[in-house]
């Protein structure tokens, strides 16, 4: 996700001022990215408790 996260197109540009729509495209991403490692740690978390 950082490596997308630093790409000029995405790191250089104001989410601010953007298209609403741009702004809930990645917004999305960014919950769907969240979510994903959410469950991943959670994941490992109860592993770890057994």
């Amino acid at each position: 996700m950082k490596y997308i996260l630093d790409m000029p197109e995405i790191a250089d540009r104001n989410w601010e001022k953007d298209h609403p729509l741009y702004q809930k495209t990645f917004l999305r991403f960014l919950n769907i990215c969240i979510s994903t490692y959410e469950k991943a740690l959670k994941q490992l978390k109860e592993k770890q408790a057994h």
